[in-house]
């Protein structure tokens, strides 16, 4: 019965048993669930020979956008359910390797399964495993220099001789992804600079901060926050935020700054900026 399965010790000791691969950690509450990730960010499934969560952290290392995965056993028909004179054929079992372009949350593992006709698919021994940076992942963008990893922060940026550096902030749902942010910034100086003041000033992007925020553990989106001047991990103090009963937490935050000279966009008042790593 497909509650027997759910709860076989030769399959759920594994879950509990597995060790976390190099270079990640655990998920917060994500060991042997009964439920596989529903979430943004999804990339493919890759299905396993043996409950082995190191095996699908390498097709993790091998996709630049992965930052999470979900290992976990799922009961399936062994043959078309309409094939069968009940729609309740025996069952096999799949070992599934999930990638996400953002961290795994516990909270997230709400695919319990469903019915194929008669037959009741259902998943055991589900784990999560997030990696625990992503600076490998984006060691280069064309045109920045190599980004500082500021992990679970972003920048509070002070002013500079009065002037505010601070752009203003982009989010994406797609995958957590460097380059789309570098994209913003390029396109941001290229708009400021056809549509300078009166004063033929305008705010160039020099510098971005990448990074994830999330609800109680689940991803919101990559968010991009744009500037005219870089600064270093002196300020990245922002860890987030409570919000009555939710925690905003941020996580993959890297910074990347211009590898041309700065654009000072014809401010004056901050022309004598000297950035210091």
């Amino acid at each position: 019965a497909p509650s027997d399965w759910i709860n076989a010790a030769t399959l759920t000791s594994q879950a509990l048993a597995a060790a976390v691969p190099t270079g990640y950690a655990a998920a917060p509450s994500f060991t042997n669930l009964a439920g596989a990730v529903q979430q943004m960010g999804y990339l493919t499934v890759k299905t396993l020979d043996s409950y082995d969560p190191a095996q699908c952290a390498s097709y993790c290392n091998n996709e630049p956008l992965c930052m999470g995965f979900n290992v976990y056993f799922e009961r399936d028909p062994s043959e078309d359910t309409s094939c069968d004179a009940e729609g309740n054929p025996d069952s096999i079992t799949t070992i599934a390797c999930t990638l996400y372009a953002y961290h795994v949350a516990a909270s997230k593992a709400t695919n319990t399964g469903q019915y194929r006709d008669n037959f009741q698919v259902v998943i055991t021994g589900s784990n999560g495993y997030n990696k625990a940076s992503s600076k490998e992942s984006f060691p280069s963008i064309e045109g920045y220099q190599a980004p500082q990893n500021f992990e679970n922060a972003c920048v509070n940026a002070p002013t500079y001789h009065n002037f505010d550096s601070y752009i203003t902030y982009t989010t994406y749902t797609d995958a957590y992804d460097p380059r789309v942010c570098a994209k913003a910034c390029d396109a941001q100086t290229k708009y400021d600079k056809e549509h300078p003041n009166s004063d033929g000033e305008y705010k160039a992007c020099n510098y971005f901060v990448s990074y994830v925020m999330a609800k109680n553990e689940e991803p919101q989106g990559l968010f991009c926050a744009l500037y005219s001047l870089p600064w270093n991990a002196t300020y990245a103090v922002n860890d987030g935020y409570s919000w009555g009963s939710d925690k905003y937490t941020i996580y993959n935050s890297l910074a990347y700054t211009v590898s041309t000279d700065l654009d000072f966009g014809n401010n004056a008042e901050i022309d004598d900026f000297v950035y210091t790593n």
